[in-house]
Parts: structure tokens; C-alpha cells; sequence
């Protein structure tokens, strides 16, 4: 596990939460297994892109904030 895995698993796991949606839910949106969505929220595994573009469209997350957390955090901090 890295520190990337790591971060995605709990960007992910947070949205899902919000959403109120089961690892199960989110497992059948993204055509996955319950086990595999598991994996990514614990950092045990990396998506492939096509799973990973379709679980940031479908929690609303933005492909940035992943990829530049510093900017994401920055901004949250600005909005308070």
C-alpha cells in the first residue's frame, strides 16, 4: 500500500458515505465486487482508469483533487 492508494481509498470512501450508499451500492454502480471496492477504500489496490473515471464521476469527486490534494485542501480551508 502507498500513500496514493491510501488517499484514494479514503477520498472514495468519504463520497460514498456522503452519498449514503453501502460498499455494496457503490460495488454495482461501478460494476465491481463488494471485496474489490473494500480494497480501494483500504488502499489495498489502485483502479484501473476506467474504474477510477467512473467512481470520480459517480461521487462527484474531481480527478484533480486526487491529484493535487494540496490545492483541494487549500481551498477548503479559503472557503471556511
Amino acid at each position: 500500500m502507498n500513500d496514493s492508494e491510501k488517499q484514494l481509498g479514503e477520498m472514495i470512501k468519504k463520497a460514498r458515505k456522503e452519498h449514503q450508499w453501502t460498499a455494496n451500492q457503490l460495488a454495482e454502480q461501478l460494476g465491481v465486487s463488494t471485496h474489490y471496492v473494500r480494497n480501494l477504500e483500504c488502499g489495498k489496490c489502485s483502479p484501473s482508469l476506467k474504474v477510477f473515471c467512473k467512481a470520480m464521476r459517480l461521487l462527484g469527486l474531481s480527478a484533480d483533487d486526487y491529484v493535487y490534494p494540496e490545492r483541494a485542501e487549500s481551498l477548503t480551508s479559503a472557503e471556511m
